[in-house]
């Protein structure tokens, strides 16, 4: 089975990386074709009975298993190499993403916390691409599950910081949490702090990135609340 290793990276991403990067088949064309679905079967075989590279194969079907929607598997995958290696950030990572995936709230946020407290310790490896995920799990969470604002609010921020300390100014989570303390702010009418986070997204994310239509459509509705809030008063 460890030979099945090479073969089964090769199956996978030559026939992945032309329908995603579709200016590499010229290229591609020079090399045999591939075969994704024989990929994943050999890359699961390696990490099911190899020795040497069984860990590595694991690395990448939790990558694999995320790009075809094979959610399932990856929260298979996900907690028991995560059980395998308890303070591996990789595995823990994507432990909780999966784990956010299914639904299984309880033990996102115990995942979550568990996280984000060996970033606090200084642990190896626990570093702020693993708590911008942590910390986004736990605004989400508090924001549209338990209601708590204020720890929304916290959590949100620490999302930013940690995607700030790596410049990650196009991520996803960055980007929602920006919105998402734009929505509080907007709630408990703070305007301008609003508009601020708003435009934030609007200048740093990538055009057709959803958080920015979001965004945008937020301040248009924030401009005509403003304008409604001005004529009452004259009025």
């Amino acid at each position: 089975p460890e030979l099945l290793f090479g073969d089964g990276l090769f199956n996978y991403f030559a026939e992945w990386i032309p329908d995603n990067y579709p200016l590499l088949k010229p290229i591609l064309w020079l090399f045999p074709k591939g075969n994704k679905k024989a990929g994943i079967q050999q890359l699961e075989k390696v990490g099911n009975n190899a020795f040497y590279t069984r860990t590595e194969a694991r690395y990448f079907l939790l990558q694999i298993y995320g790009y075809e929607n094979q959610y399932a598997k990856s929260y298979d995958l996900a907690k028991y190499s995560w059980e395998t290696y308890p303070d591996n950030p990789y595995f823990e990572r994507y432990y909780l993403r999966s784990a956010i995936v299914r639904g299984n709230t309880a033990e996102a946020e115990k995942i979550a916390n568990s996280i984000l407290a060996k970033i606090d310790k200084g642990m190896t490896g626990y570093e702020a691409v693993s708590g911008r995920n942590a910390a986004y799990a736990l605004a989400y969470y508090y924001n549209n599950y338990y209601h708590d604002i204020p720890k929304a609010k916290e959590y949100y921020q620490k999302t930013i910081d940690f995607a700030t300390q790596t410049k990650a100014f196009t991520s996803g989570y960055y980007l929602a949490s920006l919105v998402g303390m734009g929505r509080i702010a907007e709630k408990e009418k703070d305007y301008e702090a609003a508009r601020e986070y708003y435009k934030t997204v609007v200048d740093r994310g990538e055009k057709k990135a959803s958080q920015v239509k979001e965004a945008k459509d937020a301040l248009s509705n924030l401009n005509k609340t403003r304008r409604e809030e001005r004529r009452k008063r004259r009025d």
